[in-house]
């Protein structure tokens, strides 16, 4: 009869033993990969853009969040997705990236909170925006555009060909 208790209860510790070892390494690759946010640039004057790109190595990481919490301070412009893969020597590396194209609203130093997403959330980031320079009264702007295209009237055809120039004037200080 020992002996018989003694084999049982080895066989319920190795047991438990077993399914603490199975919740662990589940518990590891149930965790999510973090999420790193970061911004182009850490200042911007206000009628710039910049882009905010968040990315993880994790492809089952969704990068989906709600981006409602940028519109107090910035206008959305645009948002793309990427993602790479590559093979070094049998090993594969991935990552994950999403690139959002914002323009501050106003000057001061602007929070891009921690974005939330499952599992995850990313980093809080400032920048500081200036006010735009002015141009006094009088003064040419420091830089424009001038386009011509010829013949400058038509019929065009298609497949004809058309010359297009474009001049960018700037001053220089």
């Amino acid at each position: 009869m020992k002996l018989r208790y003694m084999n049982s209860g080895l066989a319920r510790t190795g047991l438990l033993l077993c399914i603490s070892l199975i919740l662990l390494l589940a518990a590891q690759l149930a965790q999510a990969a973090p999420v790193t946010a970061k911004l182009d640039r850490s200042s911007a004057v206000v009628g710039e853009t910049v882009t905010l790109t968040l990315q993880t190595t994790d492809t089952d990481q969704s990068l989906d969040t709600d981006l409602s919490v940028l519109q107090a301070d910035f206008d959305v412009l645009n948002q793309r997705s990427e993602t790479q893969m590559s093979f070094v020597n049998g090993r594969q590396t991935a990552s994950v990236r999403v690139v959002i194209t914002l323009e501050p609203k106003h000057e001061g130093n602007l929070l891009i909170p921690a974005l939330k997403f499952p599992g995850a959330n990313s980093e809080p980031l400032y920048l500081k925006v200036s006010a735009a320079p002015s141009v006094a009264p009088g003064e040419a702007e420091p830089v424009f555009i001038e386009v011509s295209v010829q013949p400058e009237s038509g019929p065009y055809y298609v497949l004809s060909q058309v010359s297009l120039m474009v001049r960018i004037f700037y001053q220089a200080n």
